[in-house]
């Protein structure tokens, strides 16, 4: 096992545990996902997210914010906006995002691979697979 993630006790000096704080909740992974493209606006952002509410955005653009994840620039335009985009610290979440999302497809993968075999065994199984 790698040494960094060899801890018996997850102390607070912890780097799994601190990465952890920054990328908790269900919504920030996805809102990292949706600016590593670039720039954004808060309004396509928040069409993006479909499900989030407007005070979960906010409250989780400014906690990254506050990390040093992503920079918030006022618009001056016809209707002032605000745009946010990840720094140099934020941009070294994209391997941790492709990681995630290749465990997403082999969770699906194994989730079909079981449901094939539920069904020809005449087992029904019921999941939720809503957002996957």
């Amino acid at each position: 096992m790698n040494e960094m993630l060899a801890h018996a006790v997850c102390e607070d000096a912890c780097p799994v545990k601190r990465a952890a704080q920054v990328i908790e909740g269900k919504w920030t992974p996805l809102l990292i996902r949706e600016l590593l493209s670039g720039k954004d606006r808060y309004a396509e952002i928040h069409r993006a997210l479909h499900g989030i509410s407007p005070e979960v955005l906010t409250a989780r653009l400014r906690y990254l914010e506050a990390d040093g994840l992503l920079s918030r620039t006022v618009c001056p335009t016809v209707s002032t906006g605000t745009a946010y985009e990840l720094t140099a610290l934020g941009q070294k979440l994209e391997p941790l995002l492709l990681a995630m999302a290749q465990f997403g497809i082999e969770i699906e993968r194994a989730e079909n691979r079981a449901d094939a075999d539920d069904l020809s065994t005449g087992v029904a199984v019921y999941s939720c697979k809503e957002g996957l």
